[in-house]
Protein backbone atom coordinates (compact mmCIF):
# COMPACT_ATOMS: atom_id res chain seq x y z
CA UNK A 1 0.00 0.00 0.00
CA UNK A 2 1.33 3.49 -0.59
CA UNK A 3 2.56 6.00 2.10
CA UNK A 4 -0.38 8.01 0.98
CA UNK A 5 -3.15 5.11 1.63
CA UNK A 6 -1.70 4.42 4.96
CA UNK A 7 -1.78 7.55 6.07
CA UNK A 8 -5.71 8.33 5.08
CA UNK A 9 -6.33 4.28 6.54
CA UNK A 10 -4.94 5.45 9.81
CA UNK A 11 -6.26 9.01 9.29
CA UNK A 12 -9.69 7.29 9.06
CA UNK A 13 -9.14 4.86 12.20
CA UNK A 14 -8.07 8.10 13.99
CA UNK A 15 -11.31 9.90 13.59
CA UNK A 16 -13.60 7.06 14.45
CA UNK A 17 -11.77 6.53 17.84
CA UNK A 18 -12.06 9.98 18.58
CA UNK A 19 -15.48 9.81 17.76
CA UNK A 20 -15.39 6.75 20.41
CA UNK A 21 -13.61 8.26 22.92
CA UNK A 22 -15.73 11.62 22.70
CA UNK A 23 -18.39 9.60 23.42
CA UNK A 24 -17.30 7.49 26.02
CA UNK A 25 -14.31 9.04 28.12
CA UNK A 26 -12.39 6.53 29.50
CA UNK A 27 -11.83 4.65 26.93
CA UNK A 28 -7.99 3.54 25.96
CA UNK A 29 -7.73 5.30 22.71
CA UNK A 30 -5.16 2.79 21.41
CA UNK A 31 -7.50 -0.26 22.41
CA UNK A 32 -10.31 1.81 20.41
CA UNK A 33 -8.11 1.63 17.48
CA UNK A 34 -7.04 -2.08 18.00
CA UNK A 35 -10.40 -2.92 17.58
CA UNK A 36 -11.64 -0.57 14.36
CA UNK A 37 -8.05 -2.16 13.12
CA UNK A 38 -9.43 -5.85 13.74
CA UNK A 39 -13.05 -4.99 12.34
CA UNK A 40 -11.21 -3.49 9.18
CA UNK A 41 -9.80 -6.69 8.63
CA UNK A 42 -12.63 -9.41 9.25
CA UNK A 43 -14.73 -7.13 7.11
CA UNK A 44 -12.47 -6.93 4.47
CA UNK A 45 -12.25 -10.81 4.88
CA UNK A 46 -15.96 -10.96 5.01
CA UNK A 47 -16.80 -8.90 2.03
CA UNK A 48 -13.64 -10.76 -0.08
CA UNK A 49 -11.03 -7.17 -0.43
CA UNK A 50 -7.44 -8.31 -0.06
CA UNK A 51 -6.84 -4.90 1.35
CA UNK A 52 -8.75 -1.44 2.10
CA UNK A 53 -7.26 0.25 -0.97
CA UNK A 54 -9.44 -2.22 -2.94
CA UNK A 55 -12.95 -0.80 -1.82
CA UNK A 56 -11.81 2.11 -3.10
CA UNK A 57 -12.36 1.52 -6.80
CA UNK A 58 -16.18 -0.19 -5.72
CA UNK A 59 -19.78 1.18 -6.58
CA UNK A 60 -21.13 3.53 -3.61
CA UNK A 61 -23.23 0.74 -2.50
CA UNK A 62 -20.68 -1.52 -2.47
CA UNK A 63 -18.60 0.94 0.14
CA UNK A 64 -21.78 1.19 2.15
CA UNK A 65 -22.37 -2.82 2.55
CA UNK A 66 -18.34 -2.67 3.54
CA UNK A 67 -19.34 0.15 6.34
CA UNK A 68 -22.15 -2.12 7.34
CA UNK A 69 -19.99 -5.01 7.86
CA UNK A 70 -16.66 -2.64 9.77
CA UNK A 71 -19.82 -2.12 11.60
CA UNK A 72 -20.83 -5.15 12.35
CA UNK A 73 -17.55 -5.83 13.99
CA UNK A 74 -16.58 -2.92 15.21
CA UNK A 75 -19.31 -1.83 17.75
CA UNK A 76 -19.00 -5.59 19.86
CA UNK A 77 -15.52 -5.26 20.37
CA UNK A 78 -16.08 -1.21 21.06
CA UNK A 79 -19.00 -2.80 23.82
CA UNK A 80 -16.64 -4.85 25.03
CA UNK A 81 -13.60 -2.39 26.06
CA UNK A 82 -16.26 -1.08 28.45
CA UNK A 83 -18.45 1.39 25.54
CA UNK A 84 -22.14 2.01 26.58
CA UNK A 85 -24.77 0.18 24.39
CA UNK A 86 -27.27 2.97 25.60
CA UNK A 87 -25.50 5.51 23.49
Amino acid sequence: MSAVGVSKQEKKIEDMASVVEEMQPGLTHLSIKGAFRFAIQEALKEQGFAEWRDLAGQPAAARKRFFGTLCGHAIPRVVKLGFSRSK
